[in-house]
């Protein structure tokens, strides 16, 4: 088993910046947390119907990775992260650890 956690990332932004927030998302931001420890990959989806539009699922080694020094100083000093957490209309975030992996 490579990941013992996930992280989920549930946002909204207004739909004028969609082509700029995936562009961000896919090309800078996942690439920037798959650099840091712990991260083992990343996957984003768009909602099927009515409700929040995207979701990422992130899956780290562990549940303490959001709180790593790496973690917490990448989150602390990146500008454009910043620039488009402003921007969301809604985000939620929810950690879960692992409980049984079948396949």
């Amino acid at each position: 088993m490579d990941h013992a956690a996930i992280l989920l990332m549930m946002t909204e932004v207004a739909e004028e910046y969609d082509e700029a927030f995936n562009d961000w998302y896919d090309n800078e931001h996942i690439p920037e947390l798959l650099a840091l420890p712990g991260l083992v990959s990343a996957e984003r989806y768009r909602i099927v119907g009515e409700g929040i539009r995207y979701l990422a699922l992130y899956r780290l080694a562990d549940t303490s990775v959001p709180e790593s020094e790496a973690y917490v100083t990448w989150r602390d000093n990146s500008e454009s992260t910043k620039l488009w957490t402003s921007r969301f209309i809604h985000r939620e975030r929810h950690l879960y650890a692992l409980m049984k992996a079948s396949s």
